[in-house]
């Protein structure tokens, strides 16, 4: 799983609450996020978690797992967000260099190529 994180606040864990995810950063280890006594609320600061495809369908078969009280194992095929997103990214870029005069711009910038 990938994302990034934007603090705005804390988490108060409660008795019986449990840590949902383990950032590992720089070789150090923080939880961020918790679950719920029941496992129906869970809450993180991490953004874009859903980009990856992999994680997505683990999480909806988590949560299909706890509203149906069965383990649900789902080969459901998913749409990969980021990997549309870097085409996208890619897909501007092209424009941009259609577009623009980058050997202005660098010079502008001062950068040399």
């Amino acid at each position: 799983m990938e994302g990034y994180t934007i603090h705005s606040g804390d988490i108060i864990m409660d008795d019986g609450e449990k840590e949902f995810i383990k950032i590992i950063s720089k070789g150090h280890g923080a939880f961020d996020g918790i679950i719920s006594q029941t496992g129906r609320a869970i809450g993180t600061f991490v953004h874009g978690i859903f980009d990856n495809a992999d994680f997505t369908n683990k999480f909806v078969s988590y949560l299909k797992s706890i509203k149906f009280n069965e383990v649900i194992v789902d080969k459901t095929h998913s749409f990969d967000l980021k990997m549309y997103k870097e085409a996208e990214y890619d897909r501007w870029a092209n424009v941009l260099r259609k577009s623009l005069d980058i050997e202005m711009l660098y010079k502008i910038m001062g950068i040399k190529v």
